[in-house]
């Protein structure tokens, strides 16, 4: 996947850039439903810019899905 490529080679270029590393975790969240690795990048962005308005819209939606959704998990396994 080109984008996937070009997409990580972004955050590898500029380590500390808010936006690369929070769409990076967009793409975890959303696309592969991989929570624990999106909530590492999420939480960078923070750690990078803590008044990153976009990220603090999203950090709760994400927080609230993600727990339910492997709160599903473990009751299915």
């Amino acid at each position: 996947m080109k984008q996937l490529k070009i997409l990580l080679k972004s955050t590898e270029i500029d380590p500390n850039h808010a936006i690369n590393n929070g769409n990076y975790a967009n793409f975890l969240n959303n696309i592969k439903k991989d929570f624990e690795a999106a909530e590492k990048y999420y939480l960078k962005v923070l750690e990078i810019d803590p008044n990153h308005a976009l990220l603090m819209a999203i950090m709760p939606t994400f927080l609230i899905t993600a727990k339910k959704i492997l709160k599903q998990l473990k009751n299915t396994s």
